[in-house]
């Protein structure tokens, strides 16, 4: 949000979201408040928040597969690709049909020139999702 100007009334609203989202992590540390507050902050694409967040919700929950998921999207969003790619991996290791991962790994595949990585996940994801 931009600093150096009034904002709109949805932009206060999200704000007061964001800090209600803060506050009931304070008083309940679990792994859906720590993604609520992580996918909030991912909405208005601050992706350094989104992986401090994500961060301390996998040193206290480092088998959540929704926190690794949010993480490796937010790397990838944030262009920093091959971090996102291992985290990704990581994922389908844990579970092969997470289709979210499953379609940015052929996307990172993609980017990367190799078509044949790319195909074989976006057959994986047109298999489980036509």
């Amino acid at each position: 949000m931009a600093p150096n100007r009034e904002r709109t009334g949805s932009e206060r609203e999200y704000l007061q979201k964001i800090r209600a989202l803060e506050e009931r992590l304070k008083k309940e540390p679990i792994p859906g408040n720590y993604i609520a507050l992580a996918k909030a902050y991912h909405k208005i694409r601050l992706f350094d928040h989104v992986i401090k967040i994500l961060n301390k919700a996998l040193a206290r929950y480092p088998s959540n597969v929704d926190a690794q998921y949010w993480l490796g999207r937010s790397y990838f969003d944030k262009g920093m690709v091959q971090v996102a790619q291992e985290i990704l991996e990581g994922v389908i290791a844990s579970i092969p049909h997470h289709l979210p991962s499953l379609k940015i790994l052929g996307h990172i595949a993609y980017k990367q020139k190799n078509t044949t990585k790319a195909i074989m996940y976006y057959r994986k994801v047109l298999t489980l999702d036509p």
